[in-house]
C-alpha cells in the first residue's frame, strides 16, 4: 500500500457489524498487520481525529497498546 502514512491505529469494536462497516468504508487505508489485526493508516493527525469523531463506536489503539491486547487474548 503506497503512501506517506504518519499515523497507524489498530481498530477494534464491540459490534462486529460496525467494525466491518468501518473496514469496508475505509478499505483504501485499513490493511491487516502482522497478526492480522485491521490497522488504520493516515497521513495527518487531523485526518485521524476526523475519522475517530466520525466512528464513535470504533476504538483506535496505538500499536503497542493493541499488541498487548492481542497477545494477552491468546494466552
Amino acid at each position: 500500500m503506497p503512501g506517506n502514512f504518519n499515523h497507524a491505529r489498530r481498530v477494534t469494536g464491540e459490534d462486529p457489524n460496525e467494525l466491518k462497516k468501518f473496514i469496508d468504508a475505509n478499505a483504501h487505508r485499513v490493511p491487516l498487520d502482522a497478526v492480522d489485526a485491521p490497522t488504520l493508516l493516515v497521513e495527518h493527525s487531523a485526518t485521524l481525529r476526523a475519522v475517530e469523531q466520525q466512528w464513535p463506536k470504533i476504538r483506535f489503539h496505538t500499536p503497542r497498546e493493541h499488541a498487548g491486547l492481542v497477545f494477552q487474548s491468546k494466552i
